[in-house]
């Protein structure tokens, strides 16, 4: 009886470890296939022109929701020392984004080809 109950068990284990990889390996084939689409829901493209201040870049961010607030971007780049180097061109976002990696990333001119 004993040895029919822990053959039983390791049967019930062999499907369990079983249906975990398969799980594993639709949500890896899901996630790369079909889950990509959604990711870009929230990406936002914007046009740096040459030339612009510092306060309407900020304003700009803000309008596009790439940032929370233009005033706190405005000074953390002044503060910071951050507003030379900033690079015209177009730029893509993923939503709301921290002031420094907005900097980093105007700075860097890291732009879409």
């Amino acid at each position: 009886m004993i040895s029919n109950l822990s053959s039983i068990l390791w049967i019930l284990c062999l499907f369990l470890v079983a249906g975990c990889f398969i799980a594993a390996f639709w949500l890896n084939y899901y996630f790369r296939n079909y889950a990509s689409e959604y990711r870009n829901i929230n990406r936002v493209s914007i046009e740096i022109p040459e030339r612009l201040s510092l306060r309407r870049l900020s304003e700009l961010l803000a309008e596009k929701k790439i940032i929370n607030d233009a005033q706190t971007f405005y000074w953390y780049m002044r503060l910071d020392k951050k507003t030379r180097n900033v690079h015209a061109g177009t730029y893509i976002f993923d939503g709301k984004t921290s002031n420094e990696e907005v900097a980093e990333r105007l700075q860097a001119g890291l732009l879409i080809k």
